[in-house]
């Protein structure tokens, strides 16, 4: 697998069968020594690719994320035959967590996009934020509730609390 075939990210979802809830699928990261590295990732889980690494969000309303060189990697296995991949193309972005309190995070951020707009669900602007490192954006000073995050031309709701 060429490393700059790896582009954007991926998007981990459950399917329904039989009428059951969303089920966890089950990740597994193989590493050039041998190691594995078994990870649970929900329904809103997902896995985004900046510069040379794999960042793995188990679940979107945690903003926890474990980071694998790509190097590094020799396969990775996805477990559960129920979950379905989808990639996301070049410029597609994701926002996680969508229930936060001090911070939210634009995945697959294009590198010109340094600024986004936060405006509440009367529609009114209530923030200009700068990107910073990691592309984490600072919500601590907003107050409780629902919010659309605008970056670029995508748009994504998120959930204050």
């Amino acid at each position: 697998m060429k490393r700059n075939s790896i582009y954007g990210a991926l998007l981990l979802s459950a399917s329904l069968f039989s009428g059951s809830a969303f089920a966890d699928t089950k990740m597994t990261v193989v590493t050039r020594d041998g190691a594995e590295d078994e990870i649970s990732v929900t329904e809103n889980g997902f896995i985004f690719f900046k510069d040379n690494f794999m960042n793995v969000v188990a679940k979107a309303d945690d903003s926890k994320t474990v980071t694998y060189d790509l190097s590094l990697i020799q396969k990775v296995l996805f477990g559960d035959s129920q979950s379905a991949v989808k990639v996301l193309g070049e410029g597609e972005m994701v926002l996680y967590p969508t229930v936060a309190t001090t911070q939210v995070f634009l995945a697959n951020a294009a590198d010109n996009l340094n600024e986004v707009t936060i405006v509440d669900a009367a529609g009114r602007q209530v923030a200009t934020v700068s990107l910073s490192a990691g592309n984490a954006i600072n919500i601590s000073g907003l107050v409780p509730g629902v919010y659309i995050l605008k970056a670029g031309n995508a748009n994504f709701k998120f959930q204050k609390r």
